[in-house]
């Protein structure tokens, strides 16, 4: 069957930000390397590393699951659900703790709402009956 054309434009993007993440988390790691090197030269760098380095194991999920959505894989589309489920469940839940804890530090409201309305179009586009039939062949 064709891609449908939102799949192709969700692929690409997953592809260009997986790529960019990863060379982002690289940049980081290595600077990062350097700096705790300065300031803390006889301390194990390990927590920090790995800590600056998760842009880098981001950016290969990105990019794997953009590949995915390009090639119609049936994981790649129940990855886009299960990434879209977490985000919307998370700018949730800061909203919900923010108002428990007002001292919480949360995104404010005008950066969650894009958040929320992106991921609420690609789950419910994850769903259309054109794109079940896409990733079912």
């Amino acid at each position: 069957m064709k891609r449908p054309f939102g799949v192709a434009v969700l692929a690409v993007v997953g592809i260009l930000s997986g790529v960019y993440g990863f060379a982002s988390g690289l940049l980081l790691v290595r600077r990062s390397w350097a700096l705790m090197e300065i300031l803390v030269p006889n301390e194990p760098r390990t927590w920090g590393v790995l800590a600056v380095g998760l842009p880098c194991v981001l950016g290969i999920i990105y990019t794997v699951t953009g590949i995915g959505l390009w090639r119609l894989r049936k994981w790649a589309r129940g990855v886009v659900i299960l990434w879209a489920i977490l985000a919307i469940g998370t700018a949730v839940l800061n909203v919900i703790l923010k108002t428990f804890n007002p001292d919480r530090w949360v995104p404010p409201l005008w950066l969650l709402l894009p958040v929320v309305g992106f991921y609420g179009l690609c789950l419910a586009y994850m769903f259309t009956r054109k794109v079940k039939q896409a990733f079912s062949v």
